[in-house]
């Protein structure tokens, strides 16, 4: 049973780092994309958090399942 939870977490922190790094490459499009400041510091904001969230899964990943 244990195993099997531990093989689930890793799919899970996979499927979650994989859906962060589909978030870095949208919202770094649109930062690209965007003219007005106030926009791009809103979205250079969000594109930050995505990117730590992303660094903070592949730790939790390489240390457990790595």
């Amino acid at each position: 049973r244990q195993r099997q939870m531990c093989k689930e977490t890793g799919a899970l922190l996979e499927e979650l780092l994989l859906a962060e790094m589909d978030d870095i490459s949208f919202y770094r499009a649109l930062l690209f994309a965007m003219t007005e400041a106030d926009l791009r510091n809103a979205f250079f904001e969000i594109l930050t958090d995505k990117q730590n969230h992303a660094v903070a899964l592949s730790h939790l990943y390489a240390k457990y399942f790595g």
